[in-house]
Formats: structure tokens, sequence, C-alpha cells
């Protein structure tokens, strides 16, 4: 069943647009939670006073004022302010879109069609109406980028209904992923851009339609002004954002550099990534005298690890499964949790870590029932046995999970010899891990340690981020370190991540593993169809545990809290907590410059 606000939408294809019953909303997997005479989102503030300046810390280069994501250079930080979009993804519901740009939503009978009616009054900030030419424009556009043909093949066509409505036409039928990524695209002028490649670096701002838009830049600044007479200010699903006049961010290349900045008082907000900073910011002065705050928030929006390391299936060496987790079991997390994280961290268990979509325990019936027409192409403890990685006390070598790893290297035909692993041919056990990050040494090193005591040689190869994206691309790698967080509901990226469709080498997927599955494939299949709450959960639950036993990356830390430090001048929504799958940070925040000690924090303005 397919839920549409609480009205039920029959258009086709051949209908006329006044025959399309038009709704607020629509979500493919569950009820919406605010009907359509609601007013605001409930952990959004609506009567969140004006004004004021807020001062953020970017680390890229302000040069090119495009949003498309082929551009050679990355985009300015936050300008994504200077656009709208046609639809907003509520954060306190699972997948529930709500109207932005566009005032009406509708889906086909058939669910191969979707509707959607601009708002009248929206436009540009050079005062040209938005009409559907650029919605179609935009689309037809993102479509031919390199991320395009991996996330929008589904789309068929674009069709202009009239000046204000545009009727997108899919392949097959619509899923929660196709919302989403019509959610996450940017509308682009076509008057503006029709002349220009927006894939090229564009050195001075565009035209938007957005909530603020660029009042002046330079090499190390970049500073966006609130537009007072935004179109959008007053729907629904705005009221409570947006609130500060001007929004600046400083470039800090260097993370040292930019949290002195912070606790200067040249910065307002200042994330945290480093936890052993975050463990020792008690002594702070300001924050011991209550000038300064510090908070978490955990958005249940993006679930999965922070990062894996990535074995390349097609490689000889990482072929058998055996090797994948003999290599696993070598990993001791608890010791780097110890160590290096002040025991902190969390390390993820699953591909979908921190959500209802993870597998635990044994499977379900309806997880049975799914698998059971692939059990002959299955291993049989993925029926019987539930899935876990190894634990240890974190202070000592871990004998246990080294024995076993050595067994099953033993299993795949490997020998040791001297000190050194070696196959039936007598060459060692030898392999590379490329990595880009300084910060991840600190996790590889040991790893290679552990290996040592297998009798396998790993080398850890630093290289900058051009050569590493080049080598990833072309799969060209043993193995690597490299994110592998994901949007919750997962349906976005299951295709592109796990599907033998993506298993590419040229390929702009996140299949870097090649994981070529006949079954994963079957079950990715199941999950982008799931027409309701309940199947997507059996299909990706039953996905993430063929997955899982197939050790194909090793998981490491799951998505961790957001650690940040802010001076006592804001305003914040009582309900932001409850926003699950967002944060309403900047958008719900308001200026508030007399804190409640009745101390006044450190001007940022006063540079």
């Amino acid at each position: 069943m397919v839920f549409v606000s609480s009205l039920c939408l029959y258009a086709s294809e051949s209908e006329s647009t006044e025959a399309i019953e038009y709704a607020h909303g629509i979500s493919l997997i569950h009820d919406l939670k605010y009907g359509p005479d609601f007013t605001h989102f409930e952990y959004l503030n609506p009567n969140a006073p004006k004004g004021g300046e807020l001062v953020l810390s970017a680390s890229g280069s302000i040069k090119n004022f495009t949003w498309v994501l082929d551009a050679v250079i990355e985009p300015v930080e936050g300008f994504w302010r200077n656009y709208d979009r046609l639809l907003i993804r509520s954060a306190d519901e699972l997948s529930g879109f709500y109207g932005a740009l566009a005032q009406g939503i509708a889906l086909s009978d058939d669910k191969r069609t979707l509707y959607l009616k601009l708002h009248p009054e929206a436009q540009w900030h050079d005062g040209v109406p938005l009409t559907a030419h650029d919605v179609k424009y935009s689309f037809e556009r993102a479509a031919q980028t390199l991320d395009g043909r991996v996330f929008m093949q589904w789309l068929e066509s674009v069709e202009l209904l009239g000046e204000r409505e545009v009727a997108l036409h899919h392949r097959e039928t619509y899923t929660n992923a196709n919302l989403l990524i019509v959610a996450g695209q940017l509308i682009l002028p076509v008057h503006y851009w029709h002349d220009k490649d927006p894939t090229m670096t564009h050195p001075t701002p565009s035209v938007g339609s957005g909530p603020y838009k660029v009042a002046d830049f330079g090499r190390s600044f970049v500073e966006y002004e609130r537009v007072p007479d935004y179109w959008g200010r007053d729907i629904p699903a705005q009221r409570g954002r947006y609130n500060f006049d001007r929004i600046r961010l400083e470039v800090y290349r260097d993370g040292t550099v930019g949290r002195e900045a912070f606790f200067k008082g040249l910065m307002d907000v200042h994330f945290e990534g480093d936890v052993r900073y975050w463990a020792s910011s008690m002594e702070i002065p300001a924050v011991i005298d209550g000038q300064i705050k510090r908070d978490t928030f955990r958005s249940a929006n993006r679930i999965g690890s922070q990062f894996v390391i990535v074995f390349n299936a097609d490689s000889e060496l990482f072929s058998d499964v055996r090797v994948r987790e003999a290599l696993t079991l070598a990993l001791d997390f608890e010791w780097q949790n110890r160590a290096l994280y002040h025991g902190l961290a969390k390390r993820a268990t699953s591909y979908f870590d921190g959500s209802e979509f993870a597998a635990t325990g044994l499977p379900t019936e309806a997880e049975l029932e799914l698998l059971a027409p692939y059990r002959n192409q299955l291993q049989e403890r993925i029926f019987t046995r539930r899935f876990e990685l190894p634990v240890s006390s974190g202070r000592n070598v871990d004998r246990e999970s080294l024995s076993r790893a050595a067994i099953l290297l033993d299993e795949a035909g490997w020998e040791l010899r001297d000190s050194v692993l070696l196959n039936p041919e007598g060459e060692p056990f030898e392999f590379e891990i490329l990595n880009y990050s300084g910060g991840f040494q600190r996790v590889l090193l040991p790893f290679t340690e552990a290996l040592k005591k297998l009798g396998i040689t790993a080398h850890v190869r630093m290289m900058d981020s051009a050569q590493f994206i080049r080598r990833r691309r072309a799969r060209d790698f043993e193995a690597l370190i490299w994110p592998h967080d994901l949007v919750a509901p997962p349906t976005t990226h299951l295709r592109t991540y796990f599907h033998s469709w993506a298993a590419n080498p040229g390929m702009m997927t996140y299949n870097i593993t090649n994981i070529r599955h006949p079954v994963v494939d079957a079950l990715v299949e199941h999950a982008e169809s799931a027409t309701s709450f309940e199947k997507l959960v059996t299909a990706t639950r039953a996905l993430d545990r063929v997955l899982l036993w197939n050790f194909y990356n090793i998981p490491l830390n799951g998505i961790d809290e957001s650690r940040f430090f802010y001076w006592d001048k804001f305003g914040r929504p009582k309900l932001e907590h409850t926003a699950g799958y967002g944060w309403p940070f900047v958008d719900g925040w308001w200026s508030n410059t007399e804190n409640p000690q009745g101390k006044v924090a450190p001007s940022s303005a006063a540079r």
C-alpha cells in the first residue's frame, strides 16, 4: 500500500492535470506524522527570533560556487543554503517527505509517475519566477553526471505539464530510495545556467532561490546573509528555520588552529572529532565557568560504520571467505578502543549498525522464509548461528582469536614456515593497505603488528587523496580503509554499495569490495521494492546476515555521537534531541547574546 498523506491518489499519465489529486506530503513505507493542516515541525521553534550572526569553521577552499558533484573543485561549504529543494524530509519520522518548492505531491496509481505542483510564489533571488522548466533542467542535468548515472538510472523522463507542474516518470515503480533522491536534488535556475557548464569551476556566486545568499567572500571566508523576503519563509516545513541574519564560515585547514580559534572566541561552535581533546576539555576555564557548553547528538539518519577495512574480493589473495574471516579475527578492537579512544568508541557489528535494519540474534521466521529459496547458495551457519565479532580483554594479545584465525588460514591452504605464511606455491602472504589519512595510521599499524603473529606482512601505504580516489575507482588495490556509513532507511545506497551491478572498475559506485553474490543481489532488490516498513526490515536484516558471514569488510567504529562545544549565546529548540533522523543545528538555533548566567560570551565579530 502507498501512503500519501491521508489521501489515496489516483492519476495516470493519460489523465489531465485537473484530475491529479495533490497532497502536502508523501511516504511510501509508513503513514505521515503531519497532516495537511500542520503548521510546523514539532522539533523546531516557529517563534524563534530572527537576527544575529553565527560563525563556523570550514575546511575546504572558497573557489567554486556551484553544486554539481562532477565539479573539478569541491563546492564552497554551506552553498547548499543558496538553493531550494522540491521536498523536505522531516527529522522525526523515518521517511516522511513534505512540500518545499512543491506545493502539491501526487503519485500515479501504477506508481510510475511522481507529479509535482510548484508553489506559485517560488522565485529566484533575481526576481525571476521558479518554474517547471527549472525542475526539468536540474534533473536532466543531474542524470548526466557520474553520480546521476548511478543514483538516477530509474528516471525515464521529465515531462512539463505546465509552467508550474511537472511529472517525473520512473522506468519501473517508485520506491523510498527514489524519493530520497528527489528530495536531495537541488533545483538550479535554467535562465542562469543555460549557457554555462555547472560542472566547471564557477568562481562567483550563482543565482539561487534559498533562504540565504552569498554576501561576501574571500580566500579564507564566505559569508551568507538571510534573504529577508525569502519566498518560502512561511511554508510549514520551513517555519522555525534559518534564524540567523548572517552565517560566516572561516577556513581553518589545521584542526589544532581551528580548535584554538574557537576557544579564543573567534568561532561560535566547534565540532570535536578527536576524543583525546574532548576528554580533557573539562579543564578549560571557559568550560568550567559555563561560558562554553558541551553537548552531543546522534542522528539516526546515519547508520553503519564510520569506516571499515575493505577487502578486494576480486584479488586472488582475498577471494576465499576463510582468509577474510581470519583477518577479521586478527583485529583487536577492544585494545584500540582502550588505547586510542579512551573507551568511548563502539564497534559496528552490522552493515546497518545503529538502526532497526540491523540483524540481531538468530534469523526471524520472516527472514528464514525470505532466505529459504537460496539455501543451497548460502553457508548453513547463516540459518543456525548468530553473527558475533570477537571481543577481547583489550589488554593482552588476543590469543584465542589468533588461534582461530590460524586454523582458518590452514584450511584455506596456507602454511606457516619459519614465521612466514606461505601458499602451496611457496609465496608469502603479503599485501598492501591503502590509506589517505594520518589519523587512520593509529588504527592500521597495530593491525599489521597482529598480522605478523600469523606470518602475514601488511604494508600501509600513505598517499594523497587524488591518488587514493583514483586507485579506489579503478579497484586497483588489495585492501584499503574507507568510510562506510549509509542513510536511513538504507534503500538509496543498497544497490550502489552491494549489488553486483556496481562491481565494475571505473564506475562511481561504493561496491569497491567487488561483491558479486546472486543472493545479495536478490535481497537488495527485495529491499528496494518493499512496500511496507516490516518488509523492508526483513529484507535488510536478511541481507545483513549474508554480508556479515561473507566477511567482505572488517567493521571498525560504529557511527559515533557528534561532540561539539558552543559559546553560551544561543537559543535551541526544546525538542531538538527528538529529531532522530536529522538535527536542526544552524537551521533551528537562534541568537541569544545574554546567556543564562548573565555573562556575555565573546563576540566572534571582533575578529
